[in-house]
């Protein structure tokens, strides 16, 4: 298999998961004073929408932007409910100040998003709840996930997140790996042992039990790691 191959089907679990969200181009010259404090806790009892994007280059971020959070259903359907910060990193400079350049960077230090873009919900005694991404079907059915999200993400958490954890440094543990075994610096024996342990991680995601509320979610995982498993395998041959 071709480097390019196994690259692309690594950045998949990068950006094209339930992190994946945007904002709106310069709504980050609008700090809240949570967000300079740089927390959350919020008296009114909203949850917060922290989004990380780069509003002037990120195809995702411009394409939400125009079908969920520039329309007036969503303005209207957050009001009460929720608060929108927005941490924007775009290519250029000039359009935020250094202020919030140091602010954002912050930011992103402390909430370590995957990648861009990533919306974290945050409950209003500071506390992070989940991360959502990406849902089409415009601002009513983003609002509808969103809240679908939040309310199950104790059931996710106990259930799922370690799998999913576990698996992220299965990631980063093969992906250098497979890199050098391409470039001819590793024998491909190097990918033996990681293999192994990513058969017996699908082996035990398959029988794990959880609520039928993460069906969807467990099989998404299951399928990318068989997927990785038999990129793996082309590359050992």
């Amino acid at each position: 298999m071709k480097t390019s191959t196994l690259i692309a089907m690594m950045a998949v679990l990068a950006v094209t998961t339930p992190e994946r969200i945007f904002a709106e181009a310069g709504k980050e010259t609008t700090v809240s004073p949570a967000a300079e404090r740089n927390e959350f806790v919020r008296a009114d009892g909203k949850t917060t929408l922290l989004l990380f994007t780069g509003s002037d280059w990120c195809i995702w971020c411009k394409k939400l932007e125009k079908e969920v959070f520039s329309t007036p259903e969503f303005k209207k359907g957050i009001e009460g409910k929720y608060e929108l910060v927005v941490c924007d990193f775009p290519r250029d400079k000039s359009k935020i100040d250094p202020a919030t350049t140091k602010r954002n960077q912050a930011l992103k230090k402390k909430f370590s998003p995957r990648g861009f873009p990533t919306v974290f919900a945050i409950a209003p005694t500071g506390e992070t709840i989940c991360s959502l991404g990406y849902h089409e079907g415009g601002p009513e059915a983003w609002l509808k996930y969103a809240k679908n999200e939040i309310a199950i993400a104790d059931v996710v958490a106990t259930y799922l997140k370690p799998f999913n954890d576990e698996f992220d440094k299965l990631d980063n543990e093969i992906f250098p790996l497979f890199q050098k075994v391409e470039a001819k610096k590793l024998e491909k024996s190097a990918l033996d042992a990681p293999l192994a342990k990513l058969r017996e991680f699908v082996k035990r995601l398959e029988s794990a039990k959880m609520p039928e509320s993460l069906a969807a979610r467990k099989k998404d995982l299951l399928d990318y790691a068989k997927h990785v498993v038999k990129a793996l395998e082309e590359a050992g041959k």
